[in-house]
């Protein structure tokens, strides 16, 4: 399999029915594969819990990072007031979410108390 990806915009539609939109496309890119880590950007145009129902109706229990977003791009341009999720599968990869309260601080006094995540090095 190596790694695939997938993404799909959801548009124009409530936040529920658009999450889901994008969803479904993104997992459409990734083919009978599960999704080991899935992407969200979400226009502050919609509700944001109610999009992440309408996309984890569909990825399940996959991993799962996002964020508001002012533009949402996929490989086919830059979108607005939109849904974008990317849906990743890979046997080459392996994801891992965590979160460091206070990081920089505790870098910053020797890395007492940092995330055991760091950034470039999942």
């Amino acid at each position: 399999m190596a790694t695939l990806m997938g993404t799909g915009v959801g548009k124009g539609k409530s936040a529920w029915e658009s999450g889901q939109d994008a969803a479904r496309a993104a997992l459409a890119g990734i083919g009978a594969a599960s999704p080991d880590l899935v992407i969200v950007f979400i226009s502050p145009e919609y509700d944001y819990q109610e999009a992440l129902k309408g996309i984890l109706s569909l990825t399940g229990g996959a991993p799962l990072i996002g964020c508001s977003s002012a533009g949402e791009f996929t490989e086919r341009g830059v979108q607005s007031q939109s849904v974008v999720v990317a849906a990743i599968a890979s046997d080459a990869m392996r994801f891992a979410i965590g979160r460091g309260d206070k990081r920089f601080e505790a870098d910053r006094a020797g890395g007492a108390g940092s995330s055991p995540v760091r950034p470039g090095r999942i």
